[in-house]
């Protein structure tokens, strides 16, 4: 799963730095604020992916401690 996240990271990575480079381009300022947003809406969406990645890291390291349930039981 932390494969695809990683892909899936890389992608949103690509097309914020595709975004950029068309605002830079862009003729008009409505043009440039449209890129503009299109790259804030990718690097939110990698940031996601990265948070869901290391959480999921988290919750494994918890699973692999092992510990024992305690008895509840007097």
């Amino acid at each position: 799963m932390l494969r695809a996240l990683s892909r899936n990271m890389k992608l949103c990575y690509e097309r914020a730095f595709r975004a950029e480079r068309l605002a830079a381009k862009a003729r008009t300022p409505d043009e440039r604020r449209f890129y503009r947003d299109e790259e804030k809406t990718w690097l939110a969406l990698a940031a996601s992916y990265d948070y869901q990645a290391r959480l999921e890291s988290f919750v494994q390291e918890l699973r692999d401690l092992h510990i024992p349930k305690t008895d509840t039981r007097h």
